[in-house]
């Protein structure tokens, strides 16, 4: 064997040692981003059912449901009631768009939450008359997303 082919056979194993080092880095990017989407989900999930923890308090309920089913029946204290529960909702919602936006939640996801929250928060008497006096509140994208129509 000459002194060439020493040097090439040097050189193969030298790539090889690049390679298979990028190939590991790649496999772990790839299970890391798995992860990532799947804490995210989690995540989201968990702060969509907090945003109604307050509604489960005794009498909150009926402020609730008056509130989107009702709302000329609501006292002021409890229209104000209504209305923070009705921002705490849409707050949360809105981050959900925002996570969307910067690829952070899939389609299937934010299209299936979009569509609960708006059926839960905007469908309703209320939460349209809601909508309708706080949507300037909200950005761009958060306002697209509750008023299509898909």
């Amino acid at each position: 064997m000459n002194w060439d082919a020493v040097g090439a056979i040097a050189e193969s194993v030298g790539a090889l040692g690049v390679i298979v080092p990028l190939i590991y880095l790649a496999l772990q990017v790839r299970q890391n981003t798995k992860q990532v989407r799947l804490s995210r989900f989690q995540e989201t999930s968990s702060t969509l059912q907090d945003g109604f923890a307050p509604i489960y308090h005794p009498g909150n309920p009926q402020i609730w449901y008056k509130g989107h089913h009702r709302p000329d029946e609501l006292d002021e204290q409890d229209a104000l009631t209504f209305r923070l529960f009705m921002e705490r909702q849409l707050y949360n919602v809105q981050n959900v768009v925002y996570q969307h936006e910067h690829g952070l939640i899939d389609q299937d996801v934010f299209e299936s939450t979009i569509s609960q929250m708006r059926e839960l928060l905007i469908e309703t008497p209320g939460g349209s008359t809601f909508w309708e006096a706080h949507r300037h509140a909200y950005t761009e994208p958060m306002r697209a997303a509750v008023e299509s129509t898909d």
